[in-house]
């Protein structure tokens, strides 16, 4: 498995995908978080819903067609975040954006950008 960032270099030079390319990876992520924060109902204890903070294009891996997160250790969860921030600057949110899904939302927003227009 390849991180996405991977991809996105080709010959040393930087490529953005394609609209369709990243239309169907960012679906992917898309369901990567709602697993994340809504976790299908169990008939046990409600499921723990994780905040990961750390979302950028080298946390994401490629295997054929299938988008993965790699960095699971960073994962925390969401009752254990007071103040929830993105850990690298240019993926942080705007201070008023004060809950773990926001951050995370934020973020995968910012990969949106990255992945069309690096």
């Amino acid at each position: 498995m390849a991180p996405l960032s991977h991809f996105m270099r080709v010959d040393g030079v930087y490529r953005p995908f394609t609209e369709r390319q990243v239309q169907f990876l960012f679906r992917q992520l898309v369901d990567i978080l709602r697993e994340m924060y809504q976790p299908p109902a169990t008939s046990g204890p409600p499921a723990t819903t994780y905040y990961h903070g750390d979302l950028h294009v080298t946390t994401l891996g490629l295997t054929g067609a299938t988008l993965h997160l790699l960095d699971h250790r960073v994962l925390t969860r969401v009752c254990e975040v007071p103040a929830p921030r993105h850990r690298r600057r240019a993926y942080q949110c705007c201070d008023w954006y004060t809950d773990c899904q926001s951050v995370d939302i934020w973020a995968a927003g910012a990969m949106l950008l990255d992945l069309l227009l690096v």
